[in-house]
């Protein structure tokens, strides 16, 4: 493949099957004792699908703007609870996994300092910077659905977690992939690899 990245100053690579164990990055290059990444610089894309939202350019509006950031952090995790607009059901590996076990978060002192102190780096590393900080109550899933497309740049100081191991992936190596039903397209089995971990905000409680 080399004749093809001739030129190339970034390689993208979205590797499947066996491929995803292996380090591209530790890969030989031209000479000897170097490595393929200190010739070229390389990224895995697990998800070719985002290649045209990854690689657009930036909007010319936003050009001249000062950086923005919404930081959130301090979050009060016993808050009312947010109505969903609309319910999903969960997998049943989750519920298995939830029963009889409280899906307690416990607040995070720590991070109340940790947003103070990035307000203050922000504020004077950015003057004319955009700053929205939310805390307590404030950083509900519907309230930073709103303000994260509005800011460049996202930190978020709270709990994250991952779905337990029951719940498979479309994209689990060694399971099925697809059924084929007749003369339709590809179903895939599992569930998105995307809605497989999730980060915690105000009222999960």
């Amino acid at each position: 493949l080399d004749k093809h990245l001739a030129g190339a100053k970034l390689l993208l690579i979205s590797p499947v099957g066996p491929l995803t164990s292996l380090p591209f990055a530790a890969l030989p290059g031209k000479k000897e004792g170097k490595y393929l990444i200190e010739e070229i610089a390389i990224a895995i894309i697990p998800v070719p699908q985002m290649l045209p939202e990854l690689l657009a350019k930036r909007d010319p509006a936003r050009k001249d703007e000062p950086p923005s950031l919404l930081a959130l952090g301090d979050v009060d995790f016993d808050g009312p609870l947010v109505a969903l607009a609309k319910k999903t059901d969960e997998p049943e590996g989750w519920k298995r996994k939830r029963a009889g076990e409280a899906m307690n978060w416990k607040r995070l002192p720590g991070t109340r300092g940790e947003i103070l102190a990035i307000e203050d780096v922000f504020r004077k590393a950015v003057p004319k910077g955009k700053l929205t900080v939310l805390r307590g109550g404030e950083p509900t899933e519907a309230e930073v659905r709103k303000l994260a497309p509005q800011h460049e740049y996202l930190h978020f100081a709270t709990h994250g977690f991952f779905a337990p191991k029951e719940v498979k992936s479309a994209l689990k190596v060694g399971d099925p992939k697809r059924v084929l039903e007749g003369d339709s397209l590809p179903r895939f089995i599992g569930h998105h690899p995307g809605l497989l971990s999730g980060i915690v905000l105000a009222g999960a409680n």
